[in-house]
């Protein structure tokens, strides 16, 4: 696939031509995949419901009622999924400045359940370390981590990764490497792929090319195989730091080593190319997509005739 990848491609004119028949033939796929997926969309139609009747019910209420209100949702505890929580807690946070309360409320209602539970799980601690993160609470999240460790229950390594992820999306840069430390002088939770990839996460979205490329290094040097979470980070990040050589050596590497891009990937490849004017990359980058049966986007398409 790479070896192809990298052939001269046929005139940019007749790439952009195959627009609508690859349009189509997503189109097919896309109803086939509605077909097979409708159990699922109904599921997802019935969460958004429950998220909603939640979140309508925590906003009228009274801030001295809402821990006492969560108690009377009979399972709600019970829900562990990211698809209910995250959406109404994002929600609640962008409804109105007195709902930063609310959201605290709903996070310690869940931190004070584990407790209340006896949940010894540390994989259900780390979710709620997660959703901490999710919703920029490192605060929380670090409470969390501590009364796990007074309940006597030993961090995990998806813990550790969990309070680095939400150190990191809180730009407590410092808190989350000095967890890395720590578990770089474990035995048995070492870092791992994730791990590298949360730091690389956070230098991409600040367009660091020099961190996020001694990250990249480092994880190799630890023995782990770059995955496309990883080269995403790469791509996107360098393009954000205008380092498009960085982003080109990223991306043949990626083909090269057989992992699929994604379509964001792929607009960030073209967005790249265009600012380069590369438009020998584009051309290849365009037949790549034509024989995996990716769709050409509005995106791709302005960033093509922009160089044209």
């Amino acid at each position: 696939m790479a070896s192809r990848f990298f052939h001269n491609s046929s005139n940019l004119r007749q790439q952009i031509s195959t627009i609508s028949t690859i349009q189509m033939r997503i189109q097919a796929r896309f109803l086939l995949w509605l077909s097979i997926s409708h159990d699922s969309n109904i599921h997802s139609a019935k969460l958004s419901k429950s998220v909603n009747t939640l979140f309508a019910k925590l906003v009228n209420s009274q801030n001295g009622d809402i821990k006492y209100m969560l108690d009377q949702e009979h399972d709600l505890f019970l829900r562990s999924d990211a698809l209910f929580w995250e959406p109404l807690l994002r929600a609640l946070k962008s409804s109105s400045s007195s709902s930063s309360d609310i959201v605290e409320q709903v996070l310690e209602w869940k931190m004070e359940k584990l407790v209340k539970e006896s949940i010894r799980n540390p994989r259900d601690w780390a979710r709620h370390i997660s959703l901490a993160g999710r919703v920029n609470n490192a605060q929380l999240a670090s409470r969390t981590f501590s009364l796990m460790e007074l309940q006597q229950i030993r961090p995990t390594v998806t813990v550790f990764n969990s309070l680095i992820y939400a150190y990191a999306f809180s730009n407590r840069i410092a808190k989350a490497l000095s967890l890395f430390e720590v578990m770089d002088r474990t035995d048995d939770c070492q870092p791992t792929l994730v791990t590298y990839n949360t730091f690389m996460s956070v230098y991409s979205r600040f367009g660091d090319a020099n961190n996020l490329q001694a990250w990249y290094e480092a994880c190799k040097q630890a023995g782990f195989s770059p995955d496309v979470d990883t080269y995403k980070h790469l791509i996107l990040g360098f393009v954000k730091a205008d380092r498009y050589d960085m982003m080109d050596v990223a991306f043949k590497e990626m083909i090269s080593s057989g992992v699929m891009p994604n379509l964001v990937m792929l607009e960030s490849v073209i967005e790249g190319y265009s600012k380069q004017r590369r438009l020998d990359r584009m051309k290849e980058t365009l037949k790549f997509m034509k024989e995996e049966g990716w769709t050409v986007t509005e995106k791709i398409a302005t960033y093509v005739s922009g160089v044209c």
